[in-house]
Order: structure tokens, then C-alpha cells, then sequence
């Protein structure tokens, strides 16, 4: 029984990472800019900023 259960493991896991090789290739014809996780967190940070600058806009405009 444990056999059986240790082949459906490694074939889900040969399958997912089947997935993730095609996606990635994909990704790579679809010519999208690769971006580190470091530039992502500073992005985040940038719309972040933006956000809170837009919202502290609108309350300033309001207790005109």
C-alpha cells in the first residue's frame, strides 16, 4: 500500500513541476519583462505610496 502511495506522490509531483516548467517557458515566449522579488517589494511599496498620497489628497481636498 505504501508503494502505491509513494508513486501517486512523485507522479503529482512530476506533474506539477511539468506545470511550472511549461508555464515558465510560456512566460518567457510571451516576451513579459522578468522581475526579481526585490524590484516586486519595491513596486509594491511605490503603489503603496501612491495610494496613501492619493488618499491623504482626497481627505485634505475635503476639509476645504
Amino acid at each position: 500500500m505504501q508503494v502505491c502511495e509513494y508513486d501517486r506522490l512523485v507522479k503529482n509531483f512530476d506533474e506539477d513541476i511539468k506545470y511550472f516548467e511549461d508555464y515558465e517557458n510560456i512566460r518567457k515566449l510571451d516576451n513579459r519583462i522578468h522581475i526579481t522579488h526585490n524590484e516586486m517589494i519595491g513596486l509594491l511599496k511605490e503603489i503603496q505610496e501612491v495610494e496613501i498620497t492619493i488618499y491623504n489628497l482626497k481627505l485634505n481636498r475635503n476639509q476645504i
